[in-house]
Formats: structure tokens, C-alpha cells, sequence
């Protein structure tokens, strides 16, 4: 079990906290584990009505630890942990049948940009750095799901460019619910879920399945599910690469390799982890 996922349930509401603020909430296997183990019991659980993910300190979450992403670990491990652990979680989220709101700040990058988009509703602050930088790293994001909610360009000054946008940028963009000033962020989310509780419970599940299943019926998780198996190719295709961004890792530190990759934005580069 890892104390860097903690949840309460109070009033019909299940709040997930990521609590590892020292590291930026930067996810471990164990992380993605307990969040997994909470999702279960909240959808077992008829008081849970919605269900908020947010995260500690300065941070939703920089994505997955790149200190642990860039060891060496045996392709069918890599990918049971893919489909069973990562994604699956992500899953639960996409159908689950309680509403689910992610509340970012700071910054939501990488795989915890994945872990926000099968969310129903993401409210960020308008200074929130976002972002799928994987492609700078000659890798790719495991949950495709980018294309499926955002039109042709977006889809890819999102994953080519591998550049970080705001909060405003991504609301623009379609890609999360709103965009709000840091200040009104707290306020906005309880809003948004003070009006989802007052709903009518049998309606909403049965909207949001009808919802989802017109993206699944033109083809969203199977194309998803098939492109996992794309990433782990893709590492052996861009194995040089893939060892020089290791080798820096392991020789300069997080900060440094990711700084010297990132380009110019209009939102800073985040750090991980060290």
C-alpha cells in the first residue's frame, strides 16, 4: 500500500489526494496500485456520488517518476503494468459510475495528464502547466486519448511539439471542463460538485454510459488499448535515444535532462523529480 495516495469519503464524496508534494506528486507503480484499490471501493460504495482527484503542494502531478521510468525492466512487466495498472485505471475512471472531477494546479504533465482526461469534468487554474512532453524523450503517451477529444491540430501541437500549455490554453482547446483564476480555483470545484450531488442519480449514470459509448462505437478504446502496445514497441524502435535520455538521467538528474529538452513555452517546464 502507499501512504502517497490518501483518500476520505464525506457527504457523497470520495476525495483522492495525491500526497507525494516533495517530488511534484510524480507517480510511482505503488502509487497507481492505492489508486487503483480506492477507485474500487468508491465504485462499491452507493453513498459515493462523485469522486475528486487533486494533489498536495504545488502540484495535481508532474506524471509518472522518470527516475523509475528510465530503469531497466523486462518488456512483459513494463506492459502488464501498462494495461493492468496504468490504463486499467484509467479506465475505471472513464466508466465508472460515479462523476469524477479532477482538480488541477500547478502542474499535470504526462501520465497524470492521461490520468485528468477520462475524467468528466477537470477544472484547472488558468496558470496550471499541462502538457505531453513524452515525444521529446523519443517515447509516446500510453493513453491515446488526446486525438479522441480534440480536433486534428490540436490533437497535434498537443503530442509533436511536446510543448506545455495553461490552463487557459487547454480550456480553450476543449481538452479540460474550465480554466479559473488560482485564487477562485478551491471555490470553483466545490461549486461544480455541490451541483452534480443536487442531480439525479439513475440519470446521470445512464447519460454518461450513452456519452462514452458514442466514442467506444466509433472505435476510442480499442484504438487506445492498441496503441499501449505501440509504446512498448516504440522503445525498442528509439532504443538509442531512449539510452541517452537514461544515461543523462542517471548523470545530470531529472531537472537538468528534461530543462535541455524542453522547448520555449509560454508555460515553465516543470521538474518531476530528482
Amino acid at each position: 500500500m502507499s501512504d502517497n495516495v490518501i483518500f476520505s469519503s464525506q457527504g457523497g464524496v470520495c476525495r483522492i489526494r495525491f500526497a507525494r508534494p516533495e517530488k511534484l506528486n510524480a507517480f510511482t507503480p505503488q502509487m497507481y496500485v492505492r489508486l487503483g484499490e480506492i477507485l474500487d471501493e468508491a465504485e462499491a460504495d452507493d453513498s459515493i456520488r462523485v469522486i475528486l482527484m487533486q494533489g498536495d503542494g504545488r502540484a495535481f502531478s508532474a506524471g509518472f517518476d522518470l527516475t523509475i521510468e528510465v530503469a531497466d525492466r523486462p518488456a512483459a512487466e513494463r506492459r502488464e503494468f501498462l494495461h493492468g495498472v496504468a490504463n486499467a485505471n484509467r479506465w475505471k475512471i472513464w466508466n465508472s459510475k460515479k462523476l469524477v472531477v479532477a482538480k488541477a494546479h500547478g502542474y499535470c504533465l504526462a501520465g497524470a495528464f492521461e490520468l485528468m482526461l477520462p475524467a468528466d469534468f477537470c477544472i484547472a487554474s488558468s496558470d496550471c502547466v499541462l502538457g505531453e512532453p513524452e515525444v521529446l524523450f523519443g517515447a509516446g503517451p500510453a493513453f491515446f486519448m488526446v486525438p479522441w477529444i480534440t480536433s486534428p491540430m490540436v490533437a497535434k501541437a498537443i503530442l509533436l511539439r511536446g510543448r506545455n500549455f495553461t490552463g487557459a490554453d487547454a480550456a480553450r482547446w476543449g481538452v479540460i471542463t474550465e480554466a479559473v483564476p488560482p485564487e477562485a480555483l478551491d471555490a470553483a470545484v466545490e461549486e461544480l460538485i455541490e451541483g452534480l450531488l443536487k442531480l439525479p442519480g439513475t440519470a446521470v449514470q445512464m447519460l454518461k454510459a450513452g456519452i462514452n459509448r458514442s466514442y467506444e462505437a466509433r472505435g476510442m478504446r480499442a484504438s487506445i488499448d492498441a496503441w499501449a502496445d505501440t509504446v512498448l514497441l516504440l522503445d525498442h524502435m528509439v532504443a538509442p535515444e531512449a539510452a541517452a535520455f537514461r544515461d543523462s538521467i542517471e548523470q545530470r538528474g531529472v531537472k537538468h535532462t528534461v530543462a535541455g529538452r524542453h522547448p520555449p513555452s509560454r508555460a515553465d517546464a516543470a521538474e518531476p523529480s530528482s
